[in-house]
């Protein structure tokens, strides 16, 4: 939680183009734990079948619309806004599970929702008045927790076969590839960037995505998903409280009123979810 708290200060930090960040970001992750995945792979011979082949695939797309969207989003909205819109993955777990499950939530979830949902049209007002560029960073967060229930959900199916490295690593590359197209197609050359942004992909790819992500993976094998997800209500309080001596963001009492419910109601609806 620590680690993934600096991920929204180090993208505000870089020079470059948000998809150029994250698929960056992505590439330094592979590379650095190319390594340490080849000596896994060689001393545990993993069987992967071709369905698990198929379930990494698809989570690293999952993945990668996530780092795409919230890295997008950052560029409309504060810190503090998309950081706690991004983490309300939780909120989606207890709906999936409802609608396409047929397991109606716990009379908690259902609280958290409805306090998440307050908070959020607090924020939204909050940001709708400072223009609709706020509120489409809210809502682009806000895909990105969706995406995010995805690669979480699947995680933690295939992690109970696979080794942390042997997920996570095919999975960021599946990630970065994704995000290369994206970027692509919209018009970013993810190789031109400011030297100084060099050392924001691999700050990132240490703290955030080696040092938070490639840890939830490990410990997706050992805990449900609804407990990482708990673990992450923690990450908004991190972000805020890094904006504003270094990026100069105060939070805005509206701001930090949703943003107070929303995280409440965020770790009420994992404490009451069974995944």
């Amino acid at each position: 939680m620590a680690s993934v708290s600096l991920s929204a200060i180090f993208i505000r930090l870089a020079q470059s183009g948000s998809l150029t960040i994250a698929t960056n970001r992505m590439l330094a992750s592979v590379l650095l734990l190319a390594l340490p995945w080849l000596v896994d792979w060689r001393r545990t011979r993993p069987k992967i079948s071709g369905h698990d082949w198929r379930l990494l695939v698809v989570s690293g797309g999952f993945l990668a619309v996530h780092f795409g969207l919230w890295t997008l989003s950052l560029a409309y909205t504060s810190v503090a806004s998309s950081v706690v819109f991004v983490t309300a993955h939780p909120v989606f777990v207890a709906l999936l599970e409802w609608l396409w499950l047929r397991q109606p939530p716990s009379r908690l979830a259902w609280s958290g929702i409805l306090l998440a949902l307050v908070g959020s049209v607090v924020i939204g007002a909050h940001d709708l008045q400072l223009g609709g560029g706020a509120l489409f960073g809210d809502l682009l967060a806000l895909a990105g927790a969706a995406a995010f229930v995805g690669y979480l959900l699947i995680g933690r199916r295939v992690r109970q076969r696979l080794g942390f490295l042997a997920y996570s690593v095919p999975v960021y590359a599946v990630s970065w590839a994704g995000l290369l197209v994206w970027a692509t197609l919209a018009g970013e050359n993810v190789w031109r960037f400011a030297p100084s942004d060099l050392w924001w992909f691999v700050l990132l790819a240490v703290f955030a995505t080696i040092g938070g992500h490639t840890v939830f993976n490990w410990s997706l094998r050992h805990v449900p998903a609804s407990v990482v997800a708990v673990t992450l209500v923690g990450e908004p309080v991190g972000s805020a409280l890094l904006a504003w001596p270094i990026l100069g963001e105060a939070i805005a009492p509206a701001t930090a009123l949703g943003g107070a419910l929303i995280l409440v109601g965020i770790y009420l609806t994992a404490r009451g979810t069974r995944t």
